[in-house]
């Protein structure tokens, strides 16, 4: 073999091994691999939004059920992004209309149209009109963006938030959420709007980031070390003071909505009995509505296989709203 083939031999030989012995110290710390998309059944049910990072589709989708379940998931979505409440169950002239803004339990994520609860409480309260904006993975950021968006548009008499503790974390883009998205990404990446607190404890307005993404994440936790560190130092510094970001946000929803006529309210979904009273305590010194419709959700309340909750949780969170606004409207 002649000496150059050789010294590439060699080489090709100690990169190999290196790498292989990088591969396994990444392991041993406790990287792996990109796990593989759990959920390629499930249609593309969102787009890209420059704004918003994305928001829903219009169009009717069905996939199949979760865990043993019989019955297909089936969602649609309205030409206003609006999910689906029921056609012909308001009243042709109702006395008011409600606009729920929110996340993926808002949206009411892998049940069907007709389990989930905005459904559910337009059903109830036929003298209203109900629309549900709720969005799968958004916080409050993205609903205070989706207000400013609609609002001018549409405004109704009463703006709901569903809020769940998670919300704060995805407000300032932490690095736990981003990977998470990573994780569920298939050819491409969602990409999330945030906010940092300037130097005078001001709301600062970022645009959409995302995650990286490089080629074999799937089959090397060296790559997926790689992507983690580049992460890293690309959001070093933004802020962890998720909960003054996230008091700030519900403050600017509040005057958002009132600039448009519309009376602002938050819906406590999902927290903790300290988180929801101490929250609760502020929206009431802010003259905020709050309606405490808290769940602690048991595990076979959620969807098998999903861990989203299931149509009983949706259901006491209607009959949980329905008194709250029985009377009001």
């Amino acid at each position: 073999m002649p000496p150059m083939v050789s010294r590439l031999v060699a080489l090709g030989l100690g990169l190999a091994v290196s790498l292989a012995l990088a591969e396994g110290a990444v392991r041993l710390a406790g990287w792996a691999p990109r796990r593989s998309d759990t959920q390629s059944h499930i249609p593309r049910v969102f787009e890209p939004d420059p704004v918003l990072g994305w928001h829903a589709k219009p169009g009717s989708y069905v996939y199949p059920g979760y865990g043993d379940a019989v019955e297909p998931v089936v969602i649609t979505i309205l030409a206003d992004h609006t999910r689906s409440v029921g056609s012909g169950l308001a009243d042709p002239e109702p006395s008011a209309e409600i606009l729920f803004v929110g996340g993926s339990f808002t949206m009411g994520w892998a049940l069907s149209d007709w389990e989930t609860f905005p459904w559910r409480l337009q059903r109830r309260m036929r003298h209203l009109r109900v629309r549900n904006l709720g969005t799968s993975g958004y916080g409050t950021y993205q609903s205070l963006l989706t207000l400013e968006r609609e609002l001018p548009k549409r405004a109704p008499d009463l703006v709901l938030y569903g809020y769940m503790v998670h919300h704060e974390q995805r407000n300032v883009a932490s690095l736990s959420w981003l990977r998470f998205l990573a994780e569920l990404a298939r050819d491409d990446v969602a990409e999330v709007p945030y906010v940092t607190l300037g130097p005078e404890g001001e709301l600062v307005r970022r645009p959409p980031l995302g995650h990286l993404l490089l080629p074999l994440r799937r089959q090397l936790a060296l790559v997926a070390f790689a992507e983690d560190v580049w992460m890293d130092l690309a959001i070093w510094g933004l802020t962890e003071e998720t909960r003054a970001v996230t008091r700030l946000l519900l403050l600017e929803m509040a005057r958002t909505s009132r600039a448009h006529g519309a009376e602002f309210g938050v819906v406590f979904l999902h927290a903790s009995d300290k988180q929801r009273a101490n929250l609760s305590r502020f929206l009431a010194n802010k003259d905020i509505l709050s309606i405490d419709c808290n769940q602690q959700i048991q595990k076979h309340e959620e969807v098998p296989e999903d861990g989203h909750p299931g149509a009983r949780v949706n259901r006491r969170w209607a009959r949980c709203l329905h008194r709250a606004l029985e009377g009001r409207w």
